[in-house]
């Protein structure tokens, strides 16, 4: 019987490389659409339990994560924080590990500040707060993605500048 290559995966980041490749032969039948997709659901879910599993081996991502939220909590230490959530990743990149990095909702005096890394970008979104100043008011000279009540900051430095001049 012959097998064929009906499903494969390769993605890299934190966790390292993985490749999966599912091969399938069948004797009563050809492969049809619906079985590709259920194959292609399973390869996902292999790759997910593997980064799951390297997470849980892995002491220095976990810290790596504990030390991320820190700095995300540090940015509002001057800004009357007043409560701190851990919410699921906003940002799934394919990658599949975000599950693992958890954005923070900021509770001060001004409201609620949704904040999290997006692979090299922070954002940062204060759309539940009194602050009616939209991004491009705040920040017309910052060349970078943002939105009506949201900015993304390149880096910590450049998110306590943001934090700080929303607060103004």
């Amino acid at each position: 019987m012959e097998k064929k290559l009906v499903s494969g995966i390769q993605s890299g980041g934190d966790f390292g490389m993985v490749t999966i490749e599912i091969y399938v032969g069948m004797s009563k039948r050809e492969i049809n659409d619906k079985d590709y997709i259920i194959i292609s659901d399973c390869c996902d879910k292999i790759k997910q339990a593997l980064i799951n599993q390297t997470y849980e081996l892995d002491e220095n991502l976990k810290l790596r994560g504990e030390k991320e939220k820190q700095e995300l909590i540090d940015l509002f230490k001057n800004h009357s924080l007043i409560f701190v959530k851990e919410i699921p990743n906003q940002y799934e990149c394919v990658n599949g590990f975000s599950k693992h990095f958890p954005w923070l909702e900021i509770t001060t005096t001004k409201g609620i500040f949704t904040i999290g890394w997006r692979k090299r970008v922070i954002q940062i979104d204060w759309s539940h707060s009194i602050i009616n100043i939209e991004a491009k008011n705040i920040f017309s000279s910052e060349d970078v993605t943002m939105g009506d009540k949201y900015i993304h900051a390149w880096g910590i430095e450049k998110a306590q500048e943001y934090i700080d001049k929303l607060f103004i």
